[in-house]
């Protein structure tokens, strides 16, 4: 029988959030929540259906924090399907940290915003996954072109 293979993901938006992640990837683990992903920046200009999701663009002067999970080979599956507007792309060349094979980052497929919004839920179900210190510097080093505030 063939051992499943485990994959690494580099979450920056709602995959940091532990219960947003084990929704789609129920046997899914951290395995760093401290990992930087230098020379790109998180921007919100993922659009589907009537709201706007996050993303990251390449951009030099600036740098992802996120978190980098382990998830199997069908928790990958279930992750793609429901991150069916991403490309899935390997960045662990790219990341401060090694972790001794690819890590892969969901990025946009098509970064076109109409009338779209951006839903506050959708920003505190990312804050919850960033440590309450580390909040305000996540919302300041994210391109957001909503007027948006972190709930209490």
């Amino acid at each position: 029988m063939k051992k499943e293979q485990s994959i690494l993901i580099f979450g920056y938006g709602s995959l940091m959030n532990d219960q947003s992640r084990l929704r789609s990837a129920p046997q899914s683990t951290v395995i760093d929540r401290n990992t930087v992903l230098p020379g790109y920046q998180r921007i919100f200009n993922v659009a589907y259906g009537q709201y706007v999701y996050a993303n990251i663009q390449p951009k030099d002067s600036c740098a992802v924090a996120g978190t980098v999970m382990e998830v199997s080979e069908e928790g990958y599956k279930q992750l793609q399907e429901r991150e069916c507007h991403y490309d899935s792309v390997d960045v662990s060349g790219l990341l401060e940290n090694s972790y001794g094979g690819p890590v892969y980052a969901f990025v946009g497929k098509d970064n076109t915003i109409g009338n779209e919004t951006i839903k506050q839920s959708y920003i505190d179900l990312c804050l919850s996954g960033v440590t309450e210190p580390e909040r305000e510097q996540w919302l300041n080093e994210s391109d957001i072109s909503f007027d948006i505030s972190i709930n209490a």
